[in-house]
């Protein structure tokens, strides 16, 4: 019997040792569920991290064209405005210098006004002048006509 025990023993020994090594890969085992778990929910937000960095760089994308078809349209609009801006200082260099020759032109004929103002001035006292002598003869005239009447 002893042999019998001890081959019990021996079995029961065996039982033990493979129950405790049962709970080891148990709980091994739900390790391995849990880190399948936590490996597919980083599966899944990896997926839908690189779903958003595609779609980020085809937004980037499309500002960058969009970006560079605004750039176009600014640079355009900044030649046109700059060549508009040389239009106008044409124009006002051209105004300018007829308001120079218009200024000109008003000081020429108020000069010239001037010195037809000075000579009918001039003209004026020489006619006053000689209307003056011949008055002042009419009345030597007229007092010698009286002056010789008398002696009659």
């Amino acid at each position: 019997m002893t042999n019998t025990q001890s081959k019990i023993d021996l079995l029961e020994e065996q039982i033990s040792k493979l129950m405790t090594e049962n709970v080891k890969l148990r709980k091994e085992n739900a390790e391995i569920h849990e880190l399948k778990r936590e490996r597919a929910e980083f599966l899944a937000k990896e997926v839908g991290l690189m779903a958003r960095i595609v779609e980020l760089e085809q937004s980037a994308k499309e500002n960058a064209k969009n970006t560079k078809l605004r750039g176009s349209e600014l640079n355009a609009k900044i030649e046109q405005t700059a060549k508009e801006n040389a239009e106008l200082k044409a124009r006002v260099v051209k105004l300018e210098q007829k308001q120079l020759q218009d200024g000109e032109e008003k000081n020429n004929h108020i000069a010239k006004l001037d010195d037809d103002t000075i000579e009918i001035n001039q003209s004026s006292v020489n006619i006053t002048s000689a209307e003056t002598e011949n008055s002042n003869d009419t009345h030597k005239e007229t007092a010698f006509s009286i002056e010789d009447d008398a002696e009659f």
